[in-house]
């Protein structure tokens, strides 16, 4: 699958067990990176793809907020943003750092996002998201803007 070898190469955390057992695991932004390509190749079938991206930025804020006070503080100056706007674009800088490895990888996620971002009838990831978050399909495509912002900025 696309992803896998640029995932791998940024270099992944590791985890031991028991002082003996070690091995490396995906971030969450490396599995958000996955999501979305499984997403565009099989819409049909991988809408549960886009849920899991959602409750993962649900939830993103508050798994790395020490990290994203220390490394991300930029973030913190507007008072119109929240949370879960500097959560997707922390979310989206790590995912641009991973796809900058490959060139087409990195336009590929690129594509997809601006497809999603471009027009709240054509995102067809927000109205999945919607159902999610069950709120407007509108405050889904700011957030993914806020993704595609932070994928950029690398």
């Amino acid at each position: 699958m696309r992803g896998l070898k640029e995932i791998y190469d940024s270099g992944l955390p590791e985890a031991e067990l028991e002082e003996k057992h070690r091995f490396k695991f995906c971030t969450l932004s490396g599995i958000v990176l996955l999501k979305l390509i499984a997403f565009q190749e099989r819409p049909e079938i991988r809408r549960d793809d886009i849920k899991d991206i959602s409750k993962i930025l649900k939830h993103f804020f508050d798994m790395y907020a020490d990290e994203i006070y220390e490394n991300h503080n930029d973030l913190f100056g507007d008072k119109d943003i929240d949370l879960q706007w500097i959560a997707a674009r922390v979310l989206g800088r790590d995912m641009g750092k991973i796809a900058q490895l490959n060139e087409y990888l990195f336009l590929r996620i690129k594509k997809i996002l601006k497809k999603n971002t471009i027009d709240i009838h054509s995102s067809d990831i927000a109205k999945i998201m919607a159902e999610f978050f069950k709120n407007m399909i509108e405050e889904n495509v700011k957030l993914l803007e806020q993704v595609k912002i932070g994928y950029l900025e690398n």
